[in-house]
This record gives C-alpha cells, sequence and structure tokens, in this order.
C-alpha cells in the first residue's frame, strides 16, 4: 500500500508539475504545441533515467543528426560528437564485458563492481541530471538555476506576479523532475546490482538487454507520437514508483557488495570472520523484508540471531531465528550463502558477502552449523532468482 500510494503521488505530481505550462497558453494551437513539447521532455527525462549512458548516447546522435549544420553550435554539450562518441565507446566496452566476459565471470566481477560503485552513479549526476534540467529550461526559457532558488526582485510592475508564478511553476518542474530522475534511476540501476550479483554467466546480458528493451521502447513511441511516448513514460514511472523501495533495498546492497568485490580484488585475500557475520536475507524471514543488511551472531543458548537497523538507518532489532546447528553454509561461486535443509534440497536464507570466499569453514564454526555443503550450478539458477525476487 505505501508504494501504490508513493507511485500515484508521483505519477500525479509529474502530470501537474509538467503539464502546467500548457495549460497557460491561449490558443488552441498554442497548447497543442506546447502539449507536444512537454510530452517530449517527459519522454526525454524518462528514458535517460532509465539507463543514463545509453539515453544520453541515444539522445545526442538524434538531436545532432536533426539539427541544421549551422544550429548544431547550439546544442548542448551532450548532443555533441566529442562527447557521444566515447559514450558510445564505453558502452561498446561494456557490452563486451558482459557478453565475452561472461564467461570468465571471476575475472569479471570486479568490473561489474567499478560499474555499480562508479560508472552508473557518475552517469546519475553527470548526465540524467543535466538532460533534466535542459528539458526544464527549454520548456520555461529559465537559464540560471539560481533564480528557481532565490527568484528575482522585481519592482511593483503590473506582470510581476506572473513573473513570480512563472518561476513557480518552473521550480516545482525541477522538483518533479528530479523526483521522476531519481525514481527511475534507481530501478533502472537493479539490471546492474543483478549483474553484479548473479553467480550464472549471461544472465546480467539479459537483464541489462531488457532494460534497453524498455529505453527502446519509451524512444520508439515518443519519435512515433508525443502523446503516446508520454503515455509510455507514465508507465514507467508508475512501475518504477512501485518498485522503488525494492530497488533501493537492492542499490544499497549492490554498493556493499561492490566495495567487498573490490577489497577482494585489490587486497586479493578473503576476510577472517569475527562472532558476528555481515549477511543479507534472501527472502521474508519472520517479516524481515528481502535483502536486508544485518549480522548473524550465535547467543549463549545456540540460537542464531540475525540483528539489523529499523527502516535501514534506525535503531537495531534484534530476531531469534532456530537453532544454530540447523544450518548450514553453502560454498557458492563467488560468495557464500546460510542454507536450511529440506531433505535433499535446501532453502536459501542469507548470503553472505564476498569477504567470506573460502573462509566456508571458520563462518560454520563462529555460528555454530552443521556443516558446509558446496552449492551446484542448479541450485546457483535457484540463487539467482532469488536475488531478482522471483
Amino acid at each position: 500500500m505505501p508504494a501504490m500510494r508513493l507511485g500515484a503521488a508521483i505519477l500525479l505530481l509529474s502530470a501537474a508539475c509538467w503539464a502546467a505550462p500548457a495549460v497557460s497558453q491561449k490558443s488552441s494551437v498554442d497548447v497543442l504545441t506546447r502539449g507536444q513539447e512537454v510530452s517530449s521532455a517527459v519522454a526525454t527525462v524518462t528514458s535517460t533515467a532509465i539507463s543514463p549512458l545509453l539515453g544520453v548516447c541515444l539522445l545526442g546522435i538524434y538531436d545532432y543528426t536533426r539539427t541544421a549544420p549551422e544550429a548544431r553550435a547550439a546544442l548542448p554539450f551532450y548532443s555533441r560528437p566529442h562527447f557521444w562518441i566515447p559514450i558510445g565507446i564505453l558502452l561498446l566496452l561494456i557490452f563486451f564485458k558482459d557478453s565475452v566476459g561472461g564467461a570468465v565471470p571471476l575475472l569479471k566481477k570486479p568490473l561489474d563492481a567499478v560499474e555499480v560503485l562508479i560508472v552508473n552513479k557518475a552517469a546519475l549526476i553527470l548526465l540524467a541530471f543535466p538532460v533534466m534540467y535542459h528539458e526544464v529550461a527549454r520548456l520555461t526559457g529559465i537559464r540560471d538555476i539560481a533564480s528557481l532558488v532565490v527568484p528575482p526582485v522585481y519592482a511593483s510592475t503590473p506582470g510581476a506576479l506572473e513573473t513570480a508564478g512563472h518561476i513557480g511553476t518552473a521550480a516545482a518542474m525541477l522538483l518533479a523532475g528530479t523526483i521522476i530522475t531519481l525514481v527511475v534511476w534507481v530501478v533502472g540501476h537493479a539490471a546492474n546490482v543483478l549483474a553484479l550479483l548473479s553467480p550464472v554467466p549471461y544472465f546480467d546480458l539479459g537483464v541489462k538487454l531488457f532494460r534497453a528493451a524498455i529505453l527502446l521502447t519509451v524512444v520508439g513511441c515518443a519519435i512515433v507520437n508525443p502523446t503516446l511516448g508520454l503515455i509510455a513514460s507514465l508507465i514507467v514511472i508508475g512501475v518504477s514508483a512501485i518498485l522503488f523501495w525494492f530497488a533501493l533495498r537492492l542499490l544499497i546492497l549492490g554498493s556493499v557488495f561492490a566495495l567487498d568485490v573490490l577489497a577482494l580484488a585489490i587486497a586479493g585475500r578473503t576476510a577472517s570472520p569475527g562472532t558476528s557475520i555481515r549477511a543479507f536475507t534472501m527472502g521474508k524471514i519472520q517479516g524481515i523484508p528481502r535483502r536486508t543488511l544485518g549480522r548473524l551472531s550465535r547467543d549463549a543458548n545456540g540460537i542464531l540471531e540475525f540483528r539489523y537497523p529499523r527502516m535501514m538507518f534506525g535503531p537495531a532489532r534484534r530476531v531469534r531465528l532456530e537453532d544454530a546447528a540447523q544450518y548450514e553454509v553453502g560454498r557458492g561461486l563467488l560468495y557464500p550463502s546460510i542454507v536450511l535443509p529440506k531433505g535433499d534440497t535446501h532453502e536459501l536464507q542469507f548470503r553472505l558477502l564476498p569477504r567470506y570466499r573460502g573462509s566456508e569453514e571458520e563462518v560454520r564454526a563462529a555460528l555454530g552449523m552443521s556443516a558446509v555443503r558446496d552449492l551446484g550450478f542448479g541450485k546457483l539458477m535457484k540463487s539467482a532468482k532469488a536475488s531478482a525476487g522471483f
């Protein structure tokens, strides 16, 4: 329910703020033209937020090719060849990593970690946000962002109230655009986190291609008809709002994993576990949300306990689980897991950080678990599906 309310609120906010300039026009022709401009702007912001590198590269190429040569000097920086050509080369290198590099996952994972920690977040700040601001500036004619924060003081002129209202509308559009960009980017970023977490070769490539297909669908709809592009964008925004908290937990998980993978690659050794082990939940365990970061430990009576912060950053909560001896440590290809045996099969409970790979026996002894078992390829498939929330 909270996610649904958040989705409805974002949809209403984006529709009201981005459509406001269209309503202010006087003639029906102006309203129609303005409405198409707003629809194109929403589609541009949404598509670049889904995947900033690919979205901005396509936008830059599109703007450059359809602009007359004498007018290209006025294009924004991301629409010029000296910018989108290097971005295109970077995209080809990432595709090469995800396709050919998928055959050697242990060598590929540090590159995935760099993409999660640095490349994607830099693309959000340096690409997605500038595109959003440029669209707001194009629709409102306000080029100085400072005027949206501290509106200029006008003398008592007849148009003072109208000017203040125009600046207020632009500020509301900027706020709505920021919210839309963040929400859509967080959900789109989940594809990169799944690429980092997945132990299955080429599963990550499929997830990224699916994200690219969504982006191309929004772009294609906007090119065919601006209204169709607006509808496709609003669908993406609404779905992203519903999935936001799911994707935000995945983002935190991915950042922690990426730091661990890079530390492991640089240090070249695993960590020695102490009395508490850092872990993420794999599913809803006693009401704990999926992908919750916390610490596993064993109390004086041999009961496994999981401590995690409420609301991800609040005071810690302790949850008592089963007897620690009922659990086993699963030895995976990229990271260990905590499993609960169920006859000939097992149920995945917790995912440990990569720092514990190679220290499974020490983890078992620290937590008082019964055994260490190898997870076969079929179990890895199950783990990958669980990571995606299936």
